[in-house]
This record gives structure tokens, sequence and C-alpha cells, in this order.
């Protein structure tokens, strides 16, 4: 069996996985960046196998029980003979909130002094999921990953802006 390739659909509403040489293939898990070699969190696609010889298959993000495709996605493809692994980032949300801290630093002049490093190292950080996962660097990407949703979260962080709480009821009293 070889898997062909593991990518995210050109409409972006499937994680297409091509397989050769794919007749004899037993089973099909796929894990998160959150789930990964947890089989008992492990989603089974084993249903979605053929006897062909050449296979496309087609996950959607409400097969996986989320609303878009976001994070490290790994596939574990296995017969009798062996075990084949994929691994794939989708990092269109944590691309945009780079970009949307660029442009927030951009509209101020001082602002690029004060916050220059926390961007370089988020954008840093993004290029080293790319890295990792173009050369299979599981931990490093998922340890990437998890650094990566803490800059791009409301959560609280060390060295970043906070949103504002906005409290519409500040005018209000408890008795």
């Amino acid at each position: 069996m070889t898997l062909n390739s593991f990518e995210l659909s050109n409409d972006k509403k499937s994680l297409e996985i091509n397989i050769a040489d794919a007749s004899n293939i037993d089973s099909l898990l796929l894990f998160t960046d959150k789930t990964f070699k947890d089989y008992n969190e492990a989603l089974d696609f084993s249903n979605l196998l053929t006897t062909d010889d050449t296979q496309t298959i087609n996950i959607t993000p409400s097969s996986l029980g989320v609303k878009n495709f976001e994070g490290l996605y790994f596939i574990e493809l296995e017969n009798s003979q062996e075990r084949i692994n994929g691994l794939l980032s989708v990092l269109t949300r944590f691309e945009e909130c780079i970009l949307e801290k660029v442009v927030k630093i951009n509209l101020c002049d001082d602002c690029l002094k004060k916050q220059y490093l926390p961007l370089v190292n988020a954008q840093t950080t993004l290029e080293g999921i790319k890295i990792a996962t173009e050369f299979g660097f599981i931990e490093e990407a998922i340890a990437l990953i998890n650094s990566i949703k803490n800059y791009c979260s409301n959560k609280c962080k060390s060295c970043g802006n906070y949103d504002n709480v906005i409290n519409n009821n500040y005018l209000s009293y408890n008795d």
C-alpha cells in the first residue's frame, strides 16, 4: 500500500486521502493533535475502504463533528503486513490570526516597537509547523500547534494583548 496524498481538498470541504495498492487495507484511523495515538479517541473510517486497488477517500468536517478543519490530522492505514502514517496541517485560522495582528500593529507607529517579538515568534512557530508537517516530525508539530493555539486565543497569556471584557450591565447593581 502507498499513501499518494493526504491533503485538504481544493474547495477546503474535505480531507482527501489517495491510496495506491489499497485493495488489502484493513483499517483507516484518523487522529487529531488532541487525540494522537489515543486509540480510544481515534476516529475509525475503515468502513470507507473498498477492495479497489486505487482509492480516494474524502472525510468531511461533519464526519469529524467539527464545523471547519483546523489543526493537525493524522491518518494510520494498516493491513496484515504494514502500517503507514500520514500527517496534515490545516493552518488557515492561525495564518488569519497572525495577519490580523500584523494589520492591527501597523495601525499605530509605536506598536511595532513593542509587539514585534511576539509576532515574529508566532510567524516562526507557524513556519515550524509547516516544516514539521512536511518532514513528519509529529511531536514537534504537536508542540508547535499547542503554542500557536495559545497565541491566537483570547485566554490569558503573559506576552500578548488581551481583548477588552465588555460588560453591558456595568451600571447595574446587585442588591
